[in-house]
């Protein structure tokens, strides 16, 4: 018989899932097949978790395409159903970022949380976390581990100062809306009534993402962007080209030490961070999503720059 354990750490405004291989950021659920490439992006944040190497005890890591979708559509049943019932819930989708960071910590066989800020995407999603383990066999199917999550909502009560956290975090992970806070995950309400189109009690904007602190205006599905000029709409990504911050970023809190510590710093000084512009994810100003072939262009342009480096420093012995 399976057994199974579980911890969380809900630090950030956005929020992941990881039962060794799945995070979810804001609306969007991941997992990932393959470990990701320690890139630039990533290199700008010391230890962060795309840039950790594989434990040698690390076999059979990723999940299949139909399992991904099994987790998506748990998730999205538990969230549709909630009690009070919400008025704005989100119907959550796949990140292929998110998926390959948490594909890459699952593999280092470390059964703690990585620090907030060495998860970050950088110039994307700041997230949480759920982790859970289990052992024996058969294996633990990942419905069930969902559900395992989502059982806490037994000792949860809505709006309650009296909820403990320890108690409820996996519970409120699985729920959790946007910027919802632990006591108050969603707005509670008649079930869709904010939403411009409904689809089994969620707020349904497809695959649309709103990337860096963004807000869906959940009518139309269209990305409320913070106000810096350095995100540019429609999903919200950062534009580097021509930065300008305020006058704060590079002053306590909002200096480099910062950045590790408030999730906020990075998203309002992201160049003060070292995120420009390796994290720059327009192509001519325009937003590159992932998977789409602008995408694959910026990766190939990036593998050519770091081949033609390593011939640079070659040439130099």
């Amino acid at each position: 018989m399976a057994a199974f354990n579980a911890i969380t750490d809900f630090h950030f405004v956005q929020i992941s899932t990881i039962f060794m291989i799945v995070y979810w950021s804001g609306m969007k659920l991941s997992l990932s097949l393959s470990m990701i490439a320690c890139d630039a992006k990533y290199q700008v944040i010391p230890g962060h978790s795309a840039c950790l190497a594989k434990s040698s005890l690390a076999s059979n890591s990723g999940v299949s395409s139909a399992d991904q979708t099994l987790i998506v559509n748990k998730h999205n049943q538990y969230r549709g159903q909630v009690t009070p019932e919400a008025t704005d819930m989100l119907k959550m989708s796949w990140d292929t970022y998110v998926a390959a960071v948490a594909q890459a910590w699952a593999d280092n066989c470390n059964f703690t949380h990585d620090g907030g800020y060495q998860r970050t995407i950088p110039g994307r999603y700041s997230t949480g976390q759920n982790l859970g383990m289990a052992t024996g066999q058969p294996a633990l199917a990942w419905d069930s581990v969902v559900t395992m999550w989502y059982n806490e909502v037994n000792k949860f009560v809505y709006n309650s100062s009296s909820n403990v956290f320890s108690n409820i975090g996996h519970y409120t992970q699985v729920i959790r809306n946007g910027a919802g806070q632990v006591n108050t995950p969603y707005t509670s309400g008649p079930r869709c009534q904010r939403c411009g189109t409904c689809t089994n009690g969620l707020c349904d904007c497809g695959n649309a993402d709103c990337m860096n602190g963004g807000t869906f205006n959940l009518t139309t599905c269209a990305c409320i962007c913070r106000k810096q000029t350095f995100y540019v709409k429609p999903h919200c990504g950062l534009n580097c080209t021509g930065i300008t911050q305020t006058s704060t970023c590079g002053k306590s809190p909002y200096d480099s030490a910062g950045c590790a510590i408030y999730s906020n710093v990075p998203e309002d000084c992201p160049d003060t961070c070292g995120f420009c512009p390796a994290a720059d994810s327009t192509v001519n100003g325009q937003i590159v999503l992932p998977g789409s072939a602008d995408d694959v262009k910026v990766k190939f342009t990036s593998l050519i720059g770091l081949l033609l480096l390593a011939s640079s420093i070659q040439a130099l012995f």
